[in-house]
């Protein structure tokens, strides 16, 4: 894993820039609504899809699948969640926090870029979602592994 710093150095002008001229505004999980349907970003002979879909006006469930070729390797649930203190990103890793969600509050919002953080989670801390165009979506994670900090990119593209 290598640390980019250039994306947290993106981060920090991002989260700066959105806390002086972008406020959360009452909203529901509809101002997600572009992240419906199905990504996948391939690479090194790993495939990583995403699907999201509107359960309600509250929510959207997601799945993230991890494969290298037939096997998986990496299997996920996602929420985005509009509850009376804000929009939380919930998510549960199998294999990872003792198969529990977590939660990350959306701290930040800009025009169609969403940060989600939990400063009291070990790895991730930060997890950005970005639309680059309607068939184009940049993600990533950081925080602090073991002592140092990380950034892993998502570039999906979608698919439905």
């Amino acid at each position: 894993m290598r640390i980019n710093f250039k994306h947290l150095k993106r981060i920090a002008i991002l989260t700066a820039f959105l806390g002086m001229f972008g406020e959360l505004k009452s909203q529901t999980v509809n101002d997600l609504s572009w992240i419906l349907g199905s990504w996948v970003m391939k690479t090194d002979g790993f495939e990583l899809t995403e699907t999201w879909i509107q359960n309600s006006e509250i929510l959207f469930t997601g799945n993230g699948i991890g494969l290298v070729g037939k096997d998986t390797v990496f299997q996920e649930e996602m929420q985005l969640s509009f509850r009376e203190n804000g929009i939380f990103y919930i998510v549960k890793a199998h294999g990872q926090n003792n198969n529990e969600f977590v939660l990350f509050k959306l701290m930040n919002q800009g025009l169609n870029t969403f940060v989600f953080e939990n400063m009291n989670h070990d790895f991730p801390n930060v997890i950005v979602y970005r639309k680059m165009g309607e068939s184009r979506l940049d993600a990533w994670i950081e925080g602090r592994k073991k002592g140092i900090i990380k950034t892993e990119n998502f570039e999906f593209k979608k698919l439905n």
